[in-house]
């Protein structure tokens, strides 16, 4: 079967996860990547991927929280963070 544009982009999100965990070198994901963004087929992208354990690849390890100054704080506002002093009533 033919392999859409999002399948694609899946096979590469698994390729990103692997190298983010050390499961690949550098080299190792630009080659695969490249391929998977040529792959014609389904079957071409599982054979990218198929030496990576299933499981591990969508495990992504824990982000650190991002660091304030004392007595500030971290407000989310849509899209971007703003960073404000608290009020103590």
């Amino acid at each position: 079967m033919r392999a859409s544009r999002a399948e694609r982009e899946q096979a590469i999100e698994v390729l990103k996860a692997a190298f983010v965990q050390e499961r690949l070198t550098k080299d190792e994901f630009d080659v695969r990547a490249g391929e998977a963004l040529t792959a014609r087929t389904c079957a071409e992208l599982a054979t990218l991927t198929a030496d990576i354990p299933v499981g591990s690849a969508a495990a992504r390890p824990p982000r650190k929280p991002a660091r304030t100054k004392v007595g500030q704080h971290r407000e989310r506002t849509g899209k971007q963070t703003a960073v404000g002093r608290r009020q103590v009533r």
